[in-house]
């Protein structure tokens, strides 16, 4: 071969590794850009779980303060109930 001819081999060689590179790199990136959808999704999910346990835990203690508030609300009643019975048995009797 000439020199001619072995300049174009190797300029050939040369050009297949690059294209090779490139399909390479590209193949790369695109399973790159697909984890990275896959993640940002898993990430808005793991957004829209977080808000709702948030709910549900102010939910939850909303209605644990309400039942706080109605168990004191039994304890004074009863306790109203009992101290007036109380009372009207310790009362001396009028003469």
């Amino acid at each position: 071969m000439t020199d001619t001819g072995k300049n174009q081999a190797t300029l050939v060689a040369e050009r297949d590794a690059a294209e090779d590179r490139l399909n390479a790199a590209e193949a790369q990136i695109r399973e790159l850009e697909a984890r990275l959808e896959e993640e940002s999704r898993e990430f808005t999910d793991m957004g829209v779980l977080r808000r709702r346990i948030a709910e549900e835990m102010d939910d939850e203690r909303k209605q644990y303060q309400k039942e706080l508030a109605e168990r004191d609300f039994t304890a004074d009643q009863t306790r109203k109930k009992y101290q007036g019975t109380v009372f009207l048995s310790y009362a001396p009797a009028p003469r």
